[in-house]
Parts: C-alpha cells; structure tokens; sequence
C-alpha cells in the first residue's frame, strides 16, 4: 500500500472531533473533498511498465524514453498495448494495413503481435512505437459541463 492509498483509508474512518466554528456535516465534507483529491491522483499517477501492463488495448499514456547517441529522451503520447493474444477480427483496432502479423492458417486470421502502439485518435492509423515504453497512466475521461440543479 503506498501512501497515498495508506492515506485514504485512514481519511475514511473520520475520526475528527469539529471546533466550536464546524459542525459534523462540515467534517464530512472537507473529509469528502480529501479522499476524492486523493484518490483522483492516484487514478492519475504513471505506473512503470514493470509494476504492471495495463489491460490489453485499452488507450493510455505513455512515457517513452528514446537513446539516441549519448543522449536519453523522454516524451508521453497516446499509446496501447497488446498482451498478444487477440485476434485481428477480435480486435477494436483495424489491422489491414499493418504487415507484422503472421497468418495463422487454423485459425483463419491473423493474431496481433505482442507490443505497443502509438494511438492517433483522430484517424485510423497507428504505428508500433520502436524505443522503450517505460510508464504508463489512465487517461482522464473528457471534459463535461457539469449540470445545475
């Protein structure tokens, strides 16, 4: 358990006596507002690819650390993994015109090579990402405009 997640659950117990200026209902929601802030970053913190993968072709970012002579490089996009196991037809992704998949003649498709792929969420296209995924994290749901009573 890291701190974070250590934190929360002590904050859940709320175990707070309010002052003479709060009542329990101020307690509770300033208890409230913590535990979210907190558990909102922890959904949010990058987890190194060798605590764990996330599930296969679920969209996420990443950080990609790049060598190129005596310098290190990192940069985040928007990426996927594949644990290996799916199939072409199966798959979420349209893999027509990728050309590193071997035909699988049983089976009658082609099952999607193990790896991670650079997501383009404004096109079809994505491409297998060459250097070292070392992080990744959730993506954030969109924006919505909050409703009023």
């Amino acid at each position: 358990m890291n701190d974070i997640e250590k934190a929360i659950e002590i904050l859940k117990r709320k175990t707070t006596i309010p002052d003479k200026h709060e009542s329990w209902t101020d307690i509770d929601k300033a208890y409230d507002v913590a535990i979210s802030a907190l558990e909102a970053q922890q959904a949010n913190r990058w987890i190194p690819v060798t605590e764990r993968l996330p599930e296969s072709e679920k969209e996420v970012e990443v950080t990609v650390e790049m060598h190129y002579e005596n310098k290190t490089f990192r940069l985040t996009c928007r990426a996927f993994y594949e644990d290996g196991t799916i199939w072409s037809e199966d798959s979420g992704y349209g893999w027509g015109d990728f050309d590193d998949m071997e035909y699988d003649e049983e089976h009658g498709d082609y099952k999607i090579s193990k790896g991670w792929f650079e997501a383009v969420t404004y096109a079809e296209e994505f491409r297998a990402i060459d250097d070292f995924v070392i992080a990744w994290r959730p993506v954030s749901e969109p924006w919505r405009e909050e409703k009023s009573c």
